[in-house]
């Protein structure tokens, strides 16, 4: 018996002493009354820089995009080449030019030329070339246009053999600059702007190459002092210095330089459309960029970079921009004689920053590279890097980052975002 009552006296020293000194419910359990005290440490090594993206879906820097008839999409990029990626997984195609990427070739073995892209700036797409049963990419670098199929099989080179390629000194040669393909009466034609590299100021010359892809016929749309003796200097100068350059139904020419946009009529020539040199005074138009410094106006557009005209109706243009800050947004506008009419309800979408994208109300851009339109989506290229998908409705609706690439560091901070914002941590 009295071992049986030291017992109950030890437990109850015991018990007594335990709560004493007990913690209490840690804050932030759901049951405490004060918020959690959380420190996250953070490895600063380089290796949080290493991407943890799967190598197969990794796209890195792009430059440019087009969306095949299918949905997937041949991609333009710094690192890999050109590459095709399902547009379902994100992975890409292993198979794609016998090696999963496009690079062209040294050896004239593509229609008897050089084929070799060195980083391919631009890319356009068409399904109506001459000898050629479905959809045919184009990409442009600083010395060819090069054609192939989309399984990454080459067909043809345009470069400064062609016939329409203007002539030059050698050091002093027309590279192609920018690129354009617009289906007029039925018929697929191809636009290049090239420029003559190594120049400046007046002498940095530029024209239109273009060429008929469903006839076969191509034409130098160069125009002289003969033609257009009050325009003609100014026309080559604004060719030599554009930011970019677009066309629509065989109408006009649109070209960016300085943030404006300039307006020039185009005429048929033979088989193919050339800015006419006798409205060069008559029938061009510059509009001018907005002066406000939130780019918010109701009748200019902001400071032009890319444009592109709607392939379904050449009175909608898109636009993105490069703010003050480095970044960018991007704005639809309705084309009329006198103004570029913002047409979405806030006039311009996103944000200038070098974060991704997270949803329609969380945009940003990065110092957008290229876009791409079809009947019913916009694609964004930019430098965060990213590509940014969009619905091509009213509001021009934010749908997907494409081909991103996640580093180490990107996902920690992921990982510290979703615990901080969740309220069961945050809230007593």
């Amino acid at each position: 018996m009295k071992t049986l009552i030291k017992f109950i006296i030890v437990f109850s020293f015991i018990i007594t002493y335990q709560n004493s000194y007990s913690k209490p419910i840690p804050p932030g359990s759901g049951a405490g009354d004060v918020p959690a005290n959380i420190l996250f440490l953070l490895d600063n090594s380089a290796s949080m820089n290493d991407t943890i993206t799967a190598h197969n879906q990794a796209v890195g820097q792009a430059n440019d995009v087009v969306e095949l008839s299918d949905g997937n999409l041949i991609i333009a990029t710094t690192t890999y080449g050109i590459v095709k990626v399902n547009s379902d997984d994100g992975i890409k195609d292993s198979s794609f030019a016998g090696t999963g990427k496009f690079k062209g070739s040294d050896d004239p073995d593509c229609n008897g030329k050089v084929s070799k892209i060195s980083r391919a700036l631009q890319l356009e797409i068409s399904s109506n070339v001459k000898n050629q049963t479905g959809e045919v990419i184009f990409a442009l670098d600083n010395n060819r246009i090069v054609s192939f199929d989309k399984s990454g099989n080459c067909i043809d080179v345009i470069d400064a053999t062609d016939a329409a390629w203007a002539s030059s000194p050698p050091d002093k040669p027309y590279k192609p600059q920018f690129m354009d393909i617009r289906t007029i009466d039925g018929e697929d034609h191809l636009f290049a702007t090239l420029i003559r590299k190594g120049l400046s100021g007046p002498n940095k010359w530029g024209y239109v190459l273009t060429k008929n892809l469903t006839t076969g016929h191509s034409k130098n749309c160069y125009v002289d002092n003969t033609e257009s003796p009050g325009h003609y200097n100014s026309l080559r100068i604004r060719h030599g210095k554009a930011n970019w350059v677009t066309f629509d139904d065989g109408n006009r020419m649109y070209l960016t330089t300085g943030g404006d946009i300039f307006r020039y009529a185009l005429k048929e020539d033979g088989n193919n459309y050339c800015v006419d040199p006798a409205k060069l005074g008559s029938d061009s138009k510059r509009y001018h960029k907005t002066s406000a410094s939130d780019c918010i106006d109701v009748d200019q557009h902001c400071h032009a970079v890319v444009i592109k005209i709607d392939p379904d109706d050449p009175s909608i243009m898109y636009l993105t921009t490069w703010s003050n800050i480095g970044g960018g947004q991007f704005q639809s506008l309705k084309i009329t004689d006198s103004a570029l009419i913002p047409q979405l309800p806030d006039t311009i979408k996103g944000v200038s920053d070098s974060r991704q994208s997270a949803s329609d109300s969380i945009l940003f851009f990065k110092k957008s590279r290229n876009m791409h339109v079809t009947s019913s989506n916009i694609y964004v290229v930019d430098e965060k890097p990213s590509i940014q998908k969009f619905d091509k409705d009213e509001n021009l609706t934010w749908l997907a980052n494409i081909g991103v690439e996640v580093r180490r560091i990107d996902g920690a901070i992921k990982a510290i975002r979703a615990v901080v914002s969740d309220s069961s941590f945050t809230s007593g």
